[in-house]
């Protein structure tokens, strides 16, 4: 997922660099890795080494064993999320009871990567899809090198460290440790619909059946685009708990053969829930000078995952686990020491993305917060994900020439080619916890083309950038920045 966090830098740089009009960023990094993987198991040739160079993949298995992975965070949300739905909006919380629940299992997961992710398992046998995965989740389980990353960063952690894996007690025959509190509610959900006068490739619809568990619907995009439009819009409405309530704007022109839509939804109770009656208006310092006021929810002396490193600090606020720690999702607060110093962090991201690493945190020590003051936020924000890519050397997918002879049947298999990929995302946090929900549209065309003084506080009181991770697979679920929490 790193070329995803590379093209989120990108996108957020781009927005701190406006003299006027920037708008927060919030992306989801796993709902636009999974549609690009997606599409690129539908290409061959010239077009699928560059999806896979870009992608950082072997070959279409290895694209297809990692998409499995992402695909797996959904697999228990029928059991974890049982009655989260209420009478106002049960009707938008409808399950698509015509698809199947996805059946897959995460394989044996070590210490991060993906390279760590996939191979052979202790019996010599490679994993793959039907086979159920081996958990190495040992308390006593070899973590990455704090060394290594605190000497090349700064990071001087201190007081006693907790690393995330000794939360998890997986150990061999030994079962689940049960946790308290509400599981928080994840959805996946992903569609194509294909112009009449066109087919899938078996192979490739088989493909979007089992790896990414898609529905299929035919249509008409020439003489009933209206509707198609209005079709979309609402399947997206839908599995966003209408938080957005379309992708396509109003003139956006469908072109056949075929297009693809995946959405996805988040939301989470705080581990540690803020106290509404301490919450306060107080300043917020733009990256521009000037101040504005903002509601902040306020924590005083309680203990979270913290680390203050050269140029900026961390801390880590998890959500509730619930019956199980199959899934254990947290949001990360990257807080740059300086109050205009989030462009300077941004730019040091988007030279080098391992920073952002998520095994970096695991081994995080607990430390007490004196004062921790995050601001309450509610915004949206949408990009031209096409853009983003050329600007980063994927440009054949997007050409005339570009091979795409494993999706689709056409007679003109030389005019196939990506049209469009739009993102759509949105966030919403309070004292309560965290509502988000992200959409990425696919059109498929043919045609022309640390150090940390006592006391430790955390006040979010100027831009700062934030994550939402999902601990166990290390995949970064949505991502972006706090300009101005007005916004």
């Amino acid at each position: 997922m790193d070329f995803c966090m590379s093209m989120a830098a990108e996108v957020i740089l781009e927005e701190m660099k406006k003299e006027s009009g920037f708008k927060n960023v919030v992306l989801s990094p796993l709902s636009i890795n999974m549609m690009i993987n997606m599409v690129a198991s539908g290409s061959a040739g010239k077009t699928l080494e560059e999806f896979l160079k870009f992608l950082g993949s072997k070959d279409v298995k290895d694209l297809n064993d990692k998409s499995s992975l992402m695909m797996s965070l959904v697999a228990t949300s029928a059991s974890d999320s049982n009655s989260e739905s209420s009478s106002s909006d049960s009707s938008a919380r409808n399950d698509n009871t015509s698809n199947p629940k996805v059946v897959v299992y995460p394989p044996m997961l070590d210490c991060g990567g993906y390279d760590q992710y996939y191979g052979q398992n202790p019996s010599g046998s490679s994993y793959c899809s039907s086979d159920p995965p081996i958990f190495n989740y040992g308390r006593y389980r070899k973590g990455p090198s704090r060394t290594s990353y605190y000497g090349r960063y700064g990071a001087q952690p201190q007081g006693r460290s907790r690393p995330y894996d000794r939360e998890i007690d997986l150990l061999p025959n030994k079962g689940v440790r049960k946790a308290k509190g509400k599981a928080p509610t994840f959805s996946l959900a992903n569609s194509l619909w294909v112009d009449h006068h066109f087919s899938l490739i078996p192979a490739f619809q088989e493909t979007t059946k089992t790896i990414y568990n898609a529905h299929v619907e035919n249509a008409d995009f020439i003489n009933q685009a209206d509707d198609l439009k209005n079709e979309v819009n609402s399947w997206v409405n839908k599995e966003t708990r209408g938080l957005i309530q379309g992708i396509l704007p109003p003139g956006y022109k469908l072109t056949p053969p075929l297009c693809l839509v995946n959405a996805l939804y988040f939301k989470g109770s705080w581990e540690k829930t803020f106290d509404a009656s301490k919450s306060r208006h107080d300043k917020f310092h733009l990256h521009n000078g000037e101040t504005i006021d903002v509601p902040f929810m306020i924590s005083r002396d309680k203990s979270y995952s913290y680390g203050s490193f050269e140029d900026f600090k961390v801390v880590k606020l998890r959500y509730q686990k619930g019956q199980d720690v199959e899934k254990l999702f947290s949001m990360y607060i990257f807080l740059p020491h300086k109050r205009n110093g989030l462009e300077d962090l941004m730019e040091k991201f988007n030279r080098d993305t391992t920073i952002l690493q998520l095994e970096h945190f695991h081994h995080l020590p607990q430390e007490k917060i004196s004062n921790l003051w995050i601001p309450k936020l509610k915004f949206m924000f949408d990009f031209d994900v096409r853009e983003i890519m050329e600007n980063k050397g994927l440009t054949t997918p997007f050409r005339m020439g570009a091979d795409f002879t494993n999706m689709v049947d056409s007679e003109d298999s030389a005019g196939v080619f990506i049209g469009s990929i739009l993102h759509k995302a949105c966030i919403e946090v309070n004292e309560e916890g965290t509502e988000a929900a992200a959409v990425t549209f696919c059109n498929i065309v043919t045609g022309c083309s640390m150090y940390m003084p006592p006391p430790t506080n955390f006040v979010a009181d100027h831009p700062f950038m934030f994550m939402i991770v999902e601990e166990i697979s290390q995949l970064v679920v949505f991502t972006g920045v706090v300009l101005n929490p007005l916004l």
